[in-house]
């Protein structure tokens, strides 16, 4: 009788500290506070991050550039879409909410504009995010993501 319950006690003890490991090891970062929230900025201005998908489609280099987004303190952000060199502000708040302002761009024309033809209407779109260390998404909704960026090394 003391072995079954010595064995239902510690079967117990493991399956609880089992399910709080697993809690913990969730790799996205969700802002339910203020200081959530400047955890998230931390990571966001922590370098750029590379153009992964749009709208379900891969995106690699364009036009020889990788396009790619940088985030600053200061609630800025910019890159390349391949072509022109852009700028926005954005806001982030708690619920992993995020908005952008209207993209501004540069205007040269390039053999292929078609990455930024879709990435800029994304950044107006984006009503929230998904963010890990190292992998952000760019939601509306519960749609599918609508972009998927990638940290890159510094």
């Amino acid at each position: 009788m003391k072995a079954i319950l010595s064995l239902l006690i510690c079967s117990t003890l493991f399956a609880c500290s089992n399910s709080k490991k697993a809690i913990s090891d969730n790799p996205y970062l969700f802002s339910n506070s203020a200081e959530d929230v400047a955890k998230h900025l931390s990571v966001l201005k922590s370098g750029k991050w590379k153009l992964i998908e749009v709208n379900g489609q891969p995106v690699d280099s364009v036009n020889g550039q990788i396009p790619y987004i940088k985030f600053d303190e200061s609630g800025k952000a910019g890159g390349t879409a391949g072509c022109n060199t852009f700028s926005t502000n954005f806001k982030i708040d708690k619920g992993n909410k995020i908005s952008f302002s209207p993209v501004i761009s540069t205007r040269m024309a390039c053999a292929d504009m078609s990455v930024e033809d879709r990435l800029f209407p994304v950044l107006t779109e984006a009503d929230n995010y998904t963010l890990t260390e190292y992998e952000l998404t760019l939601n509306k909704a519960k749609m599918s993501p609508l972009a998927k960026f990638a940290r890159m090394r510094n």
